[in-house]
């Protein structure tokens, strides 16, 4: 990773900014996204399972509440392109 990092630097040369193709940095914040979930999912089996359970009712409801206002997603029970099938 970080073959085409470059660095932008300010007259004294400090560096001020980084510059990296796009595939490096989805690449990056992918993996900063796996660490920040590994990281929440040991903060939250820390806790107790009255406070695990208080977390996960808030978000819950705040699901419900962002689908209730968000209606987008109940279009996709109008598209003909979802084929159940039997197992």
């Amino acid at each position: 990773m970080a073959s085409g990092l470059k660095y932008v630097t300010n007259q004294e040369g400090k560096r001020t900014e980084v510059i990296l193709p796009v595939q490096e940095y989805e690449q990056m914040l992918e993996e900063m996204n796996i660490l920040r979930t590994r990281a929440s999912r040991k903060d939250l089996l820390s806790l107790s399972p009255k406070e695990r359970h208080l977390i996960l009712k808030r978000q819950s409801e705040e699901m419900v509440e962002f689908y209730q206002k968000d209606t987008e997603w109940r279009e996709l029970d109008q598209i003909d392109d979802f084929h159940e099938y039997e197992s």
